[in-house]
């Protein structure tokens, strides 16, 4: 709900989010903290670019606690490291244009990233021209 309810209009389904991670069972990574309970998830998909073949991970939920988001850094790096290991060339990860936008642009590009395109989104109403 942090970051998706300004952009869904609707909070997140926990139900169809755990639907999600079943699907990213093979891209996903979790972490536990010292007493045993999940406090942060990175899931995404594998996909290829379509013009060269690409192995890529493509980021779908990424998700810490705010009290242990140092540790979510660090989560990050060791799934980059993993991913690397397993033949992947292309990390991808998505920023939502939300009040962290400008903070999390320069998270990532302090990390290395680069900024790739941006989405625009527009919530179906029925038809605007009627």
């Amino acid at each position: 709900n942090e970051a998706l309810c300004d952009h869904l209009g609707a909070p997140v389904d926990r139900e169809f989010l755990s639907h999600t991670f079943d699907e990213c069972k093979e891209g996903g990574f979790a972490l536990i903290n010292k007493e045993g309970k999940c406090i942060g998830v990175l899931a995404g998909k594998t996909v290829n670019i379509m013009v060269n073949n690409t192995k890529v991970f493509q980021e779908a939920v990424w998700y810490v606690d705010p009290e242990y988001r140092m540790d979510g850094i660090k989560m990050l790096k060791t799934a980059q490291s993993i991913l690397f290991k397993e033949g992947y060339q292309l990390m991808v990860m998505v920023c939502l244009h939300n009040s962290k936008t400008e903070k999390l642009h320069a998270f990532y590009e302090r990390l290395g990233y680069k900024p790739m395109e941006t989405h625009y989104t527009l919530m179906l109403q029925g038809d605007r021209n009627a």
